[in-house]
């Protein structure tokens, strides 16, 4: 059987991460046009794998130096956001962060 070509829908991932000790401020952002074939599929996959309702928005009150996490998903037309702390964020979602800040280079960590 030759390749499948898979029609995935165009997805952008941008994260803002705020707070912690030192209040520095990240942006990130991750684009399925600008990836390799594989990683834009793990991507996919990510977002795919996000809960269907976003949580209720947080600010971390109550924990000091907690970060907090702004995840904006563009995918097929459509947008949704998503807001966790530290404290509140499904394990679900920790790779997509993690790798969004590692996107972010050397000063995103």
């Amino acid at each position: 059987m030759e390749g499948i070509v898979i029609d995935r829908l165009h997805t952008r991932v941008l994260l803002r991460r705020t707070g912690g000790f030192g209040g520095i401020e990240l942006h990130s952002q991750l684009d399925t046009d600008d990836l390799p074939e594989a990683e834009a599929r793990w991507l996919d996959a990510a977002v795919t794998a996000l809960p269907a309702d976003a949580p209720p928005a947080t600010d971390g009150a109550g924990v000091p130096d907690a970060m907090s996490y702004e995840l904006t998903v563009q995918r097929g037309g459509k947008v949704r956001a998503f807001q966790y702390t530290d404290v509140t964020m499904p394990a679900a979602v920790r790779p997509l962060v993690q790798r969004l800040i590692a996107a972010a280079g050397p000063r995103g960590s």
